[in-house]
């Protein structure tokens, strides 16, 4: 199929070790995207793809058990960064020279989760406590437009979507699972989160939001017969994106370049 194509290569590093009451192990995950085709139907006059898209990853986790009381502790954490490149190539045409619009997207990310388990006769409970974000934002757009012969570099004009972007939620939960009896398990669970952002400069100019959500879950569990379970569930809720790219329909009228992906 046209424009299909890609090359990509990375590596990974893991490992664990004891460390005092507990273990901790880490990973390291790097990937490198290349010429990442996009096809579409209208390919053969407008190639979208993605000539880079890497990104790089640091995990760990540390596992404790019996502690304060708890059966199991477990602290996570990840901190990543991250860049895209969007192109849009327009062939030329016998009227119209060709056009590359290319928006260059990167960003930074962290998280901090921390939760604890513990066991009541049939029922299992956890807390938890979790800290996410995105930060040093910047997208920045460039449209090449190259004259009817193709000939010279193209005239060439730049403008910043995204001087500086970043958003934190701030989110606490709970859930707790019972078996009413050997064939039944009930469930539910509630998280609140607060989620801040803010945006400084770019086509969005200086602004920022803060948000509250609260939502729940609860759940029924029944399995008659070996193998077989039937589930049912109800949830409510809110949601706000950390940190959205800004795509083409978020652009003031006059401002084009490709949209990124979320």
């Amino acid at each position: 199929m046209f424009n299909s194509g890609a090359t990509d290569q990375g590596f990974l590093a893991r490992g664990e070790f004891e460390l005092g009451k507990g273990l901790l192990g880490a990973s390291w995950q790097s990937d490198f995207g290349r010429d990442i085709g996009r096809p579409r139907n209208n390919s053969n006059t407008v190639r979208f793809y993605y000539p880079i898209e890497d990104s790089h990853r640091f995990t760990s986790t540390y596992d404790l058990r019996q502690v304060g009381g708890f059966e199991r502790v477990t602290i996570n954490t990840f901190v990543g960064s991250y860049r895209q490149v969007t192109d849009q190539d327009r062939y030329a045409t016998a009227t119209r020279g060709r056009t590359l619009e290319e928006a260059d997207y990167d960003a930074d990310d962290f998280q901090v989760r921390a939760s604890a388990e513990r066991l009541f006769s049939s029922a299992r409970f956890e807390m938890g406590v979790d800290v996410n974000g995105r930060f040093n934002v910047h997208a920045t757009d460039t449209v090449t437009n190259y004259a009817l012969d193709g000939s010279g570099g193209g005239a060439r004009s730049s403008a910043s979507r995204l001087k500086r972007r970043a958003a934190n939620d701030t989110g606490a939960y709970a859930s707790v699972e019972a078996a009413i009896n050997p064939k039944a398990t009930v469930a539910a669970g509630v998280r609140g989160d607060y989620m801040t952002s803010h945006n400084r400069g770019g086509y969005f100019g200086d602004h920022q939001t803060s948000n509250g959500a609260l939502s729940g879950s609860g759940s029924l569990t029944v399995g008659p017969w070996a193998g077989v379970s039937f589930v049912a569930q109800v949830g409510s809720g809110s949601a706000m994106p950390p940190c959205r790219t800004a795509t083409t329909a978020d652009r003031p009228a006059g401002a084009t370049s490709p949209a990124t992906r979320t």
